[in-house]
């Protein structure tokens, strides 16, 4: 497979290849794997993950726990991923609006982005309640875009072909007991969210999480990413915090931030 890469481009530089493909196993159904499995997840050698995983470790992009000799993302990653997020324009704008919907709502609300070449959605933003039991939103900063709300609005909203690759590509694995992994079913699901112009989630992702989601589109009209208010199931009917009230307000607010993209065209 890495020969194959390299006949293909020869720009393409081998040793960070791989070092990108060892960084981009890690997920939130997985976030620690010992030298073995990276070696045969990635089909190399062990030597050649070790050597690898040794670069990474002394970079501070892995970090190696001696105990179980597991390894894990280092804070180097997070650095560079706080970076990202301090400079990136669309945080900005979106920002002050969703600390309104926290503020309105007084659960969790977050931001989440496509990233289509590894067919997954990214969570780059986050403001969590002040609510001493609520969802910890880190669990969940990369996705499969088949389950959760604003991931599903996210894969709702893009083409056909697109949705085709995460299919046949990527799978439908089954992340908790509510998972959608029949591709069919999937399919319907989608096109409901297109039309209804919202996602809720109960328990896909997340045991006993609710989640509502909306789009929120660019100037051009294409779909930059979702915003998602989210919350443990047992407070949904809870103080009128109805499904009916959460999915008014993210439409709400994800048409608002939609507004605001459309004055910003650079």
């Amino acid at each position: 497979m890495e020969l194959e890469v390299e006949q293909k481009n020869p720009d393409v530089l081998s040793t960070v290849e791989r070092a990108l493909r060892v960084l981009s196993i890690f997920n939130e159904q997985r976030n620690e794997y010992s030298l073995h499995e990276i070696s045969v997840k990635l089909g190399i050698p062990k030597t050649m993950a070790f050597r690898t995983l040794l670069t990474l470790e002394t970079m501070g992009y892995v970090k190696k726990n001696e105990k179980d000799k597991t390894y894990s993302l280092g804070y180097e990653v997070f650095r560079l991923g706080k970076l990202v997020e301090k400079d990136f324009s669309l945080t900005k704008i979106v920002q002050p609006i969703l600390q309104e919907l926290n503020h309105v709502t007084e659960e969790t609300v977050c931001l989440v982005i496509p990233d289509k070449k590894l067919h997954r959605a990214v969570q780059i933003l986050s403001i969590e309640t002040k609510h001493p039991i609520k969802h910890n939103s880190n669990m969940v900063t990369v996705g499969f875009l088949h389950c959760g709300a604003a991931r599903k609005t996210i894969l709702a909203h893009m083409e056909e072909e697109f949705i085709d690759q995460v299919i046949q590509e990527t799978g439908l694995p089954k992340i908790s007991d509510n998972t959608i992994t029949d591709p069919i079913e999937l399919r319907k699901e989608l096109v409901n969210i297109k039309e209804k112009g919202y996602a809720i989630s109960k328990g896909e992702a997340l045991k006993d999480v609710f989640s509502a989601a909306a789009p929120i589109f660019n100037y051009t009209g294409e779909i930059v990413g979702s915003i998602g208010v989210y919350l443990p199931m047992y407070r949904l009917n809870d103080n009128n915090n109805n499904e009916a009230k959460f999915i008014e307000l993210i439409k709400r607010y994800s048409s608002k931030i939609s507004d605001e993209l459309l004055l910003y065209k650079s």
